[in-house]
């Protein structure tokens, strides 16, 4: 268990090491100091990885240090059709909720504001409820999560 990128912030997390909400983040995944980021990956999202080829090649280092973790599409599937069955998601994220469900991933890193909503549903995401990581200053969560 540990963090998702969603793709609207991606290259603000992956590509920038000195972006400014992000760096801390960034020195997580890529650093050797603790905490220690897990990117968690899959389905949908990683099709949406694909559409930036520097993106993927961050994913495919971040694989080869034991940095990011893919999850079964087969699982990711499931999840959606039990969410779209639920009928409680306010996003078009849907892959993203159910990426987390199948991972076990409470840390979704996100500027969609129905996506954030999503995350936080207990009805969604319970056990423990999710949270989303948008600034250094919630770099705690990042303790919490991974």
């Amino acid at each position: 268990m540990c963090l998702i990128v969603d793709i609207n912030i991606a290259e603000a997390v992956l590509l920038k090491a000195n972006h400014p909400d992000y760096c801390t983040l960034h020195r997580n995944l890529f650093g050797k100091k603790a905490p220690l980021v897990r990117l968690v990956y899959g389905g949908k999202l990683l099709d949406e990885y694909r559409a930036n080829r520097d993106i993927l090649h961050v994913i495919h280092v971040l694989d080869q240090a034991g940095r990011a973790r893919a999850v079964a599409g087969d699982l990711i599937e499931a999840e959606c059709k039990a969410l779209k069955k639920l009928d409680v998601c306010t996003s078009d994220d849907v892959h993203i909720l159910a990426l987390a469900r199948a991972g076990r991933v409470r840390l979704v890193c996100t500027h969609d504001r129905a996506l954030r909503a999503d995350v936080g549903n207990k009805e969604i995401l319970d056990n423990p409820r999710g949270k989303v990581y948008s600034k250094t200053s919630h770099t705690h969560l990042l303790r919490k999560f991974c």
